[in-house]
């Protein structure tokens, strides 16, 4: 599993530091992804702790060394997300208890810097059609349609944009039974 280090964190806080003007920093898009598979009750936790560091600290941390930034620029941050955010697969409850946690602190973000006059934009998909889904045996969608759907959502202003039809689904029935969405999901990839 490939985890983003406290020095890479600090080497891009330099990069930052070191030539860009606030004016050159439009847009952040945080789009790290750990995954690793496994039951809640008896995975390893340190790929837990590892999928935490880069699914969530990594973000948060990208976004305290850019806010300053996007807020002179009146720019915007995308917090790349997932459908999972909203339920946990059986060998992927670790994996989506970061994207969850990744779903909180973006909404906490926004609350702290839209009176600075940034967008945040948390993005919602199922399954991307990338390497990083390449065993995933279910729909994926095009690389491309991500792309355009957040561009579309940054015109529009839009603070949280739902890509395809997963997680639209996905988002629907939060409002339903806890775990109903699950087992459907669930249901359906057995059929």
């Amino acid at each position: 599993m490939s985890t983003m280090s406290d020095v890479s964190l600090r080497g891009a806080a330099d990069i930052r530091c070191k030539g860009l003007r606030h004016e050159d920093v439009t847009v952040l898009v945080n789009n790290a992804g750990a995954v690793s598979f496994g039951s809640l009750l008896t995975g390893p936790l340190d790929d837990a702790h590892a999928m935490f560091r880069t699914n969530v600290f990594g973000p948060w941390e990208m976004t305290r060394v850019f806010a300053p930034a996007l807020a002179a620029s009146g720019g915007a941050m995308v917090s790349v997300l997932s459908a999972i955010a909203w339920f946990s697969p059986p060998q992927n409850g670790a994996y989506a208890a970061t994207k969850a946690a990744a779903w909180s602190l973006t909404n906490g973000l926004r609350m702290g810097l839209e009176s600075a006059g940034v967008l945040v934009q948390g993005l919602h998909f199922g399954a991307v059609d990338t390497d990083f889904a390449a065993g995933y045996d279910g729909t994926k969608i095009a690389p491309g349609q991500v792309v355009n759907a957040s561009l579309e959502g940054l015109e529009a202003e839009a603070p949280e944009v739902l890509v395809d039809a997963e997680s639209r689904n996905t988002k629907a029935a939060l409002s339903g039974a806890p775990g109903e969405y699950l087992r459907r999901f669930l249901g359906s990839a057995g059929s």
